[in-house]
Parts: C-alpha cells; sequence; structure tokens
C-alpha cells in the first residue's frame, strides 16, 4: 500500500533538517568530546595510580579532584548558560577551548602539593567551562525540530568517542611518558584538532537571536517559545529532573571514574583495564544514537527510565567480587550504554519539558545539579575503598542511587512548556 503523502512530507521535512548542518553537529561532536566533561572527565581515573606512586596521594585524596571539577562548574554552568544565551555558542565554546588548552599545559607542570595540585584543577574548571554540554546543545536545540533527539545524540557522540579512543592511547602514552606528558598530550589534541575544526566550521546559527537560512545567511529569529527560568524553577518538573540526574550522575561518573583501578583490584593489568574501559566510549556512541533515534519516536520519559535503570545491574555485577572477564564486560557495556543515554536526556528533556526560551540558563543550573552528583560519586567511592579496602559498599550506595534517579524520571509524564 502506498505510504500516506502527509507522511512522506514529514519524513522528508525531517531528513532535510540535517541538509546544510552536518558540519554544526560535527563541531558540534568534536568541541563536546575534547571538552570538561569529555576527554578529561573520561580519563581522569587513568591518572590515579602513577599520581600515587610518584607522590603517595591515596584514591580517596585523588578522588577529589572530580568534586573540584564538578563542584567548580556547579557555579559555572549556570553562567556559562546565561553567556551562551546573551553572547552565542561559538564565542563561548571558542574561549572555554582555548581555556582548558592552557590549563592542561598547567597540570603537566604540577609539583608535590597536593593543595596546590586541587588548586590547578579550580583553575582547569574554570578556564574550560565554556566546553560543557549547555553550549553545544544549545546550537543544535535551535537548529533542530523533527530529529532534535537524533542530532543531540550525534552531537554527544563527541564524548563517546572521547572514551573509547582517548583512554586507550593516552594509558599508552603515560606508561611511555609519565602523566605529565599525557596531560601534554590532551593539550596537544585540542590545540591542533579541536580548535581548528570548532574555529572554521561551529557557526551556523549560533548568534544570539539569529537564525540559518538555506542560502547560509542569518536573520533576526522570534522569540523561542517556552518558560523563563523563574517559571520553571516552580515547576514539578524540574525538580524531578534535577533530583533524578543527581542521584544518576552520582552513580555514573563515580563508577567511571573509579572504573580503570576496579578492573585493577580485579586482576586486569594497566593497559587491559585501559582498554576495557574503552569499551565504555563504544557503548557511549550506541546508547548515544539508539537513545536519540527512539526518544524521537517514543515517549521519553518512558526510554529514559530503561536506559537509565541499566547501572543498577551493572554495579551488582561488580559488587559481587567476579574477576570474570565476560561478567566484567557485561558491567562496563551496561554502565556505558546508560553514560550515553543521561547527557542526550537531560538536554531533550529540558527543551521539551520548558522550550528554548531560557534554555542556557535552565539547562546550565541543571547541569549544576548534575555536576554535585558527578562530584560526590567518585568521593563516596574514593572513601569507601579507603575504609574498607573495597569497592563493594559504595556501589550497593550507588545502586539504591541509581534506582531513586531513574524513578523520579519515569514521573515526567507530560511536557510542561
Amino acid at each position: 500500500m502506498p505510504e500516506n503523502p502527509s507522511t512522506i512530507a514529514r519524513q522528508a521535512t525531517a531528513a532535510s533538517e540535517f541538509s546544510g548542518r552536518r558540519r554544526l553537529v560535527a563541531s558540534a561532536a568534536v568541541g563536546v568530546g575534547l571538552g570538561l566533561t569529555g576527554m578529561v572527565f573520561y580519563t581522569l581515573g587513568l591518572f590515579f595510580l602513577p599520581l600515587s606512586a610518584e607522590f603517595g596521594w591515596t584514591r580517596a585524596e585523588l578522588s577529589i579532584i572530580p568534586m573540584v571539577l564538578t563542584g567548580t562548574l556547579i557555579v559555572m554552568s549556570p553562567i556559562v548558560g546565561s553567556l551562551s544565551d546573551k553572547f552565542g555558542v561559538r564565542r563561548v565554546g571558542l574561549t572555554g577551548l582555548v581555556g582548558l588548552t592552557l590549563g592542561l599545559l598547567l597540570l603537566s607542570q604540577a609539583g608535590p602539593s597536593l593543595r596546590n595540585y586541587y588548586l590547578i584543577w579550580l583553575i582547569v574548571s574554570i578556564m574550560g567551562a565554556g566546553t560543557i554540554p549547555v553550549v553545544w546543545t544549545r546550537a543544535i536545540n535551535a537548529a533542530f525540530q523533527r530529529r532534535r533527539g537524533l542530532a543531540l545524540g550525534l552531537t554527544l557522540c563527541g564524548t563517546g568517542l572521547s572514551a573509547a579512543m582517548v583512554p586507550p592511547l593516552l594509558g599508552g602514552v603515560i606508561e611511555i611518558h609519565g602523566w605529565r606528558g599525557g596531560f601534554l598530550a590532551m593539550a596537544s589534541l585540542i590545540l591542533f584538532v579541536g580548535l581548528p575544526i570548532v574555529f572554521l566550521f561551529f557557526h551556523q546559527g549560533t548568534s544570539p537571536g539569529k537564525i540559518t537560512a538555506r542560502n547560509g545567511s542569518e536573520h533576526d529569529a522570534p522569540m523561542p517559545d517556552g518558560m523563563t527560568f523563574a517559571q520553571a524553577l516552580n515547576t514539578r518538573h524540574f525538580w524531578m529532573i534535577a533530583i533524578g540526574f543527581l542521584c544518576l550522575s552520582l552513580t555514573i561518573s563515580g563508577v567511571i571514574v573509579h572504573m580503570p583501578a576496579l578492573l585493577a583490584d580485579s586482576g586486569l593489568s594497566g593497559e587491559r583495564a585501559g582498554a576495557m574501559v574503552g569499551i565504555v566510549g563504544v557503548t557511549i556512541l550506541v546508547g548515544r544514537l539508539l537513545v536519540g533515534f527512539l526518544v524521537d519516536r517514543y515517549n521519553p520519559p518512558v526510554i529514559a527510565f530503561i536506559f537509565l535503570s541499566l547501572p543498577i545491574l551493572s554495579c551488582l555485577l561488580l559488587a559481587s567480587g567476579t574477576s570474570d572477564i565476560l561478567v566484567l564486560q557485561g558491567a562496563v557495556l551496561l554502565l556505558g550504554l546508560s553514560a550515553g543515554a543521561e547527557v542526550d536526556l537531560l538536554a531533550f528533556l529540558t527543551n521539551r519539558s520548558f522550550g528554548l526560551r531560557a534554555y542556557g540558563s535552565i539547562y546550565g543550573f541543571l547541569l549544576s545539579f548534575f555536576s554535585v552528583g558527578a562530584g560526590l560519586g567518585p568521593l563516596i567511592l574514593g572513601l569507601g575503598y579507603d575504609a574498607n579496602g573495597s569497592y563493594q559498599d559504595g556501589l550497593i550506595v550507588m545502586t539504591v542511587c541509581t534506582l531513586v534517579g531513574s524513578l523520579c524520571v519515569l514521573t515526567l509524564r507530560q511536557a510542561s512548556a
């Protein structure tokens, strides 16, 4: 039977959204992938053992680093969101990449003082704050409607590519050139790959108050639909998203940061553990694309609940103390699928619930809650390990947090905006 003409028209309209916007999506993926929440976050755990060996710092002390990073982003995320709404995401993104490059160079020169090391990470977090997802997703949400979920998924695949490719390569660099060489390698990657790509291609419709026509020209955009920040703050949706993603990021961030050490404790070599962490990156890519495809077609809160519940099984498998490679790989795969969904779903649900009118400010504030969890998770696991010599109790805490967070997301029945 022939397809309905209206269906064909909708499919054509959806496909045409990507016409002329592929470079925007690709450059945004590079920007977020090489940013603080991409490459930098997914490689934190690789520096734990070499820094501990050289300076005698404990895992709990090193677990303060994600807390410093995410604690700073709690403050900076709303600021970056507001700056993106006001000055445009291109300026903010480029400034963030330059700042992050300088910060990584500074880290490569760190000395034996743990206090100074914390201070440097504070500086890095401030200077590189312009690379967080609110910047890149602001442009994508404005450019896409029918295939917004898929476009966000493709963009945030940048973090998955970083998680898949950088840890194995960086692990080899650190083994040969030491941890200082690792920071220099990351700075070089941003300087010679990230900055040129974003500078050349991340420009279409990224100016504040502008939209881009098919011929490439920009003109004034109408006032976006949606809520103000104050209106969003008074809704149940806002607080369910905030609490839910705080709990979920606590689990996912905590386990990912400690994954290399956790796998090493299970008997894997440093190189093998780094390679298995790379599996997280591959499954993040799958999770990003699969979630992006599904939320454009099915009920987003239900899709979110399914994917964000996966770490429950992952944590239980890891807490069992098994050294079976297949079981460990299964736990890593489940965690990666959920990690691939979390930031995409936060951006999608923010726009779905509150619209684009104050997207940067609202998403930035919600990202602050996300950052609280991302900072607490590694610290909780680190403290638990130092107290008990095992990650088991901490992983049980993560299991409960995941259950609470996924149930909060499931309550988002109807869009608010």
